[in-house]
């Protein structure tokens, strides 16, 4: 795909896509593939980490990118994936940082690995979007592991960054060991509860404490790991986005009493997160117990339900009117750049939901299904129409840069709710709509494959959920909640295959599955 629909149809360059990716439609491009061969921008990277290796110790000389890409790479970071994923860095003290070159080469080469995919700069020209970064992942990974383990703000910033690209590399166990090792540091700093008195830094440190506080939410619950830490209402929340960019390194000492103005601190995007985040650790231990339990629904689970359900709508209730998901809101946080973070905000609700909701979507439309129970699984429904017109008109019409790499789970797990309408329902307006919801779900999925690699193998697993669908007797049994569907639900990190060229074939046959799925008869005809 050249460029997403929104930029082709207003012929505007895209951010995301430029280029197609060639998907090895030839054996010179399997050779190719196989041997590893590089573009002079990429053969550069690769000669200055030789360089470095045989004269001297990693720690004095790392692989840097040439200056001007560093810039491009920095400003690809902040524009995309910052306050997504992790809240770890102020902006404007980060840039004055990068033009007096004190930031850490370590800080450098992980953001570095994690956004070149995502850059236009003519530096990788004829550089497969997969391919950018290795060798400075490689490089900081390898700067992580021969430092003394310095026990600072820099090491949790660096063990976030990597934990991500780990990810994105496929490699689970490099994911959670680094979030392993950013627990025990957030201990040994005494986080949150030992904070700098300089107001800036301070803010800084409970951004990254609360980032590495979601990471390890996220790691615990996708892993079936003990979580290492658990909510503390006293915690002081991170302040409101736009007045911490505002913050300098001037900033007056008694902002730090800003702990107890609501307003900075009920109005933060990442502050909102919180809560968020300890109720999905809360429904996770629920379907755990449920599938310990042999999956029955008893008076007491229901119980339990009904009060994570009440939890969920108490999070909107208390949500500042400015931070409600309405399309106003989006367009104004979008205008000032914000808008990735909205998304992400409200992705975490509608995804939680569906995570406790998605049982009932079994038997939902058979005629002894309860009241209660037809409620819940039309709100699991809900959520995940929620999700696809939240994407869709944050990228398609406000321009947000909604890329980060969990959005293709959530997207996964949407679709394949959308799957369930198209495959059971009988209401052809139903029918109808859930079709033009998949189709944009795949239509944001293979555009946001183009950067993940590790996307192909999310797609196959719903197509592997597609396929047991349609060989099911009932097609309704393949969504009864077993522990094969607790994994699909959950965990969000999967293993590449080793071979790099075969995981490159399998994008080719998920295009012809998934116009394959919009067409199938069996759709049709629902």
């Amino acid at each position: 795909m050249v460029c997403c629909t929104y930029c082709e149809s207003k012929g505007l360059p895209c951010s995301l896509v430029t280029r197609p990716r060639p998907r090895v439609s030839s054996s010179a491009a399997t050779k190719r593939s196989s041997r590893g061969e590089a573009t002079a921008a990429q053969a550069a990277v690769c000669t200055t980490a030789r360089v470095c290796s045989q004269s001297c110790s990693p720690v004095e000389v790392s692989p840097l990118p040439p200056r001007d890409v560093c810039e491009d790479l920095v400003d690809v970071y902040f524009s995309t994936l910052h306050d997504t994923q992790g809240a770890l860095f102020h902006r404007p003290s980060f840039m004055r940082a990068f033009e007096e070159n004190t930031v850490p080469d370590i800080i450098l080469l992980s953001i570095s690995a994690f956004v070149a995919r995502f850059s236009n700069h003519s530096y990788f020209d004829g550089v497969d979007r997969w391919d950018r970064g290795h060798t400075w992942g490689r490089a900081a990974r390898n700067m992580l592991n021969i430092q003394t383990m310095e026990i600072s703000i820099v090491t949790l910033q660096v063990c976030h960054l990597l934990s991500s690209l780990s990810i994105a590399d496929g490699d689970p166990a490099t994911e959670a060991l680094c979030s392993g090792i950013a627990n025990r540091v957030v201990q040994l700093l005494g986080l949150p509860h030992r904070l700098s008195q300089d107001p800036l830094q301070r803010e800084i440190e409970l951004r990254v404490w609360w980032s590495i506080y979601m990471m390890d939410v996220w790691i615990a619950t996708g892993r079936g790991f003990p979580r290492t830490f658990h909510l503390d209402l006293s915690w002081p929340w991170p302040m409101e986005e736009a007045a911490f960019e505002q913050l300098g390194p001037d900033a007056a000492v008694d902002l730090i009493e800003l702990d107890n103005d609501h307003i900075l601190r009920k109005t933060s995007m990442w502050g909102q997160m919180i809560p968020l985040a300890a109720l999905k650790a809360q429904i996770q231990d629920l379907n755990d117990s449920a599938r310990y339990a042999g999956d029955t629904m008893d008076e007491g689970f229901l119980e339990s339900v009904a009060d994570l359900s009440s939890k969920l709508d108490q999070w909107v209730v208390d949500l500042p009117p400015s931070l409600h998901d309405t399309d106003a809101n989006l367009a104004q946080i979008a205008e000032r750049g914000m808008g990735h973070v909205f998304v992400a905000l409200h992705f975490g609700y509608h995804y939680f939901a569906i995570l406790l909701y998605y049982r009932f979507l079994h038997d939902s439309l058979t005629p002894n299904m309860s009241a209660q129970r037809l409620v819940y699984a039309q709100r699991c429904k809900f959520h995940a129409t929620a999700i696809t017109r939240l994407l869709w008109t944050g990228t398609h019409e406000h321009r947000c840069n909604c890329v980060w790499l969990l959005i293709s789970h959530l997207l996964v797990i949407s679709s394949s709710v959308h799957l369930h309408t198209l495959l059971l329902d009988t209401d052809p307006d139903l029918i109808a709509q859930a079709r033009i919801l998949l189709e944009r779900n795949f239509i944001m999925l293979t555009n946001l494959m183009e950067v993940w690699p590790w996307l192909a193998h999310t797609m196959a697993r719903l197509k592997s959920f597609h396929d047991a669908c349609l060989r099911a007797p009932n097609a309704e049994d393949a969504f009864q909640m077993d522990d094969w569907m607790n994994t699909f639900l959950h965990q969000h990190s999967h293993v590449l295959p080793s071979d790099q060229r075969a995981y490159r074939n399998q994008l080719v046959e998920l295009d012809h599955w998934e116009h394959a799925v919009l067409q199938t008869e069996r759709f049709i005809d629902a």
